[in-house]
């Protein structure tokens, strides 16, 4: 990824328990570039790939420093092994072989990565390196690569059918890719599961904190904004060589607007984030572009000190009434702070009902993926013809429930890519223990993954609105003092004048310190004086900004 030091893995005895730390010397600043899974999916080829790695370098990209192209997802076909265990990647998607494309990548001054899972297959159904740990990390380094993703799907489990914890599962691969003595910058997308705050700096260069921002080709507003406060919680454990990753960049994807997309972006790089880019690079437009090459807001992202931003005030307004309707999706939510998400089961009619409307398939579908949305419910249920789509059969496994439609014969499960409820055909038995089709209610009648208890079925409810400035420090020339803040709108109605004070920025309230907008450009919000909205200004007590609905202003503080 970007600075990539050249150097090998390299394990260090921390405490009298020998515990495994990861200092590679690599990824010191958060790592950038582009990934195919939001543009893509599994639709792409070695070509789609080069066609990308030509793109970063004409664009420009490359050159502010999105420098590494991971091929992600749908690489080698399920069970396709060589007598070796060696993986062999899909022929008709890599005709030349994978060695020759990462060879291309390298070619453009890029360095390459590839996708794997900590489990028997992927997210997508391909080859995962469950027990091929050692194999697939030489064969990585064999072909050049440079960067290494483990998604978590398809979670294993010992014998006897326990879980085996994302922390050791993880420590496998880290452990191969360090004896190939090739150097990995090595990525646990873990989606924020099993406490990844207290072992992730230990395990890999940056780890996934959330779900996914999105399915391909949708974003979604709300969405950015959980993984961007899911991935707050915990600042003070990323810094250079290790980062936490709130997921991929939605900019330049349908779902937000061109100001949201900017207001995304300041939120990734006050956050340290890593900035992956996901459009399809050979139809960019100049408005997506201009966002991917701001290189002030860019180099707050990369700044050498690391440190995460965190907020330093806030206030709110009143929330939006959440109007549920008929077809309302139902979708994966965080158990915090979401007890209006309460569900109930009737062992009579086999109906489950939320907020007064029951669990319905879409549109009466039979098929895989199909929604799980809100509907009125329905006298009969389980009548012979739709809406029969409204009764379900409780199935007990692995100490949880599977949830099977009477309709469809079809189980629920809450899918890792889009967090939406949909229907897939059931898992049996043991087959269903440790994956996201086993469920259990909680004390407050909450219906959660068993797996993952924070992690519930239910509406993303609205919460209060907030102006809010989040900031973080910077490297500075001697004597200086610098930060990087971002004025944030919240609230989708009106604009909000936004004030924080020198003291919260840990800014000396006696000194004049120097404020410049860093997107000086557009009018998503402003730098206001007391009479007029300005580029740059100075003060010495509080900074004002008048902020457009989910705007985002982006300034940096000098303090001499």
């Amino acid at each position: 990824m970007a600075l990539m030091a050249r150097s090998y893995l390299v394990l260090w005895l921390v405490t009298s328990q020998v515990a495994l730390a990861l200092d590679n010397g690599l990824a010191r600043t958060p790592p950038m570039g582009w990934a195919n899974w939001n543009a893509f999916g599994c639709n792409y080829t070695s070509a789609t790939i080069r066609t990308m790695a030509d793109a970063l370098v004409s664009t420009g990209m490359r050159d502010v420093g999105y420098d590494t192209i991971i091929i992600q997802e749908c690489i080698t076909i399920a069970g396709h092994r060589n007598a070796q265990g060696v993986p062999l990647p899909d022929p008709n998607k890599f005709p030349e072989g994978m060695k020759a494309l990462v060879d291309y990548i390298h070619s453009k001054g890029l360095k390459a990565g590839i996708y794997t899972d900590v489990g028997v297959e992927t997210c997508a159904g391909y080859e995962g390196s469950y027990n091929h740990e050692a194999i697939d990390a030489q064969t990585y380094a064999s072909w050049g690569i440079d960067f290494v993703e483990e998604d978590s799907c398809h979670h294993p489990t010992y014998a006897n059918s326990t879980l085996i914890p994302y922390r050791d599962l993880y420590a496998r691969m880290r452990d191969a890719l360090n004896a190939t003595k090739h150097p990995f910058v090595f990525y646990a997308c873990v989606q924020g599961q099993d406490q990844v705050q207290d072992w992730g700096p230990m395990t890999a260069n940056l780890w996934r904190t959330t779900g996914d921002i999105c399915s391909p080709g949708h974003a979604n507003w709300d969405r950015m904004l959980q993984n961007f406060d899911g991935n707050a919680q915990y600042p003070t454990v990323a810094g250079p060589g290790g980062w936490q990753d709130p997921d991929m960049l939605v900019v330049g994807m349908n779902g937000l607007s061109p100001l949201e997309w900017r207001s995304h972006f300041s939120l990734w790089s006050i956050s340290a984030a890593p900035l992956w880019s996901a459009p399809d690079l050979s139809k960019l437009d100049l408005t997506t572009l201009d966002i991917f090459l701001n290189k002030a807001v860019v180099a707050v992202d990369q700044d050498q000190l690391g440190i995460q931003g965190t907020r330093r005030s806030s206030w709110s307004v009143p929330a939006v009434p959440f109007n549920i309707t008929d077809g309302t999706p139902l979708q994966a939510v965080d158990r915090e702070g979401q007890a209006g998400n309460m569900v109930t089961y009737s062992k009579s009619n086999g109906s489950l009902v939320i907020a007064g409307t029951c669990f319905s398939v879409e549109n009466c579908g039979q098929g895989d993926g199909d929604a799980i949305v809100a509907f009125h419910c329905v006298a009969n249920p389980s009548s012979s013809s739709c809406p029969a789509n409204q009764a379900f059969d409780l199935i007990g496994v692995g100490g949880g429930v599977q949830l099977r439609s009477r309709w469809s014969q079809k189980c629920l499960e809450l899918d890792g890519r889009s967090a939406a409820l949909v229907q897939q055909a059931c898992l049996n038995g043991t087959k269903a223990v440790g994956t996201t089709q086993v469920f259990q209610w909680t004390s407050q009648q909450q219906l959660c993954l068993k797996t993952h208890p924070d992690t519930c079925v239910g509406f993303d409810l609205p919460v209060a609105q907030a102006g809010e400035v989040w900031a973080r420090p910077l490297v500075a020339d001697r004597g200086q003092a610098a930060r990087a803040a971002v004025f944030f709108n919240r609230d989708s109605q009106a604009s909000q004048a936004i004030t924080v004070t020198m003291g919260s920025l840990d800014l000396d309230p006696s000194q004049q310190a120097t404020i410049v907008d860093l997107w000086p450009a557009y009018g998503d919000g402003c730098l206001f004086n007391g009479t007029a909205c300005v580029i740059t200004m100075s003060s010495h007590s509080n900074i004002t900004a008048i902020v457009q609905p989910h705007g985002a202003l982006m300034v940096k503080v000098v303090q001499d």
